[in-house]
């Protein structure tokens, strides 16, 4: 699947709050960082954190990936979420690798 793909895959279903789904596109030991930001080492629990803490995520627009190597590879999300009854828009960066199946999957998002 393409790494744009993959991208919008996760963030479309962190959006309909299918945790489980958007944490299948981590690796192993993949990171986020938490409102306060400090990294985090992501599970389903801590993408349901995420919501509390930053606000439910409104919309997305993923740019183009810049291929870092062969196997490597980072995209710009401008994302829009509302918390509090507050709306804001900032931008985070998604890393992501290919793994050994062939499949892209993300390692961090800053």
């Amino acid at each position: 699947m393409p790494i744009r793909s993959i991208v919008q895959n996760y963030y479309q279903a962190l959006q309909r709050k299918h945790y489980v789904m958007a944490y299948q596109y981590f690796t192993p030991h993949g990171t986020i960082l938490d409102a306060q930001g400090k990294v985090k080492v992501v599970s389903v629990a801590a993408l349901q954190d995420e919501v509390l803490e930053k606000g439910l995520l409104l919309g997305y627009a993923v740019s183009t990936p810049v291929l870092q190597s062969r196997s490597s590879a980072s995209i710009k999300v401008n994302l829009q979420r509302k918390h509090n009854e507050k709306q804001r828009t900032y931008d985070v960066y998604v890393q992501l690798v290919l793994t050994g199946t062939k499949a892209w999957l993300i390692t961090s998002i800053t």
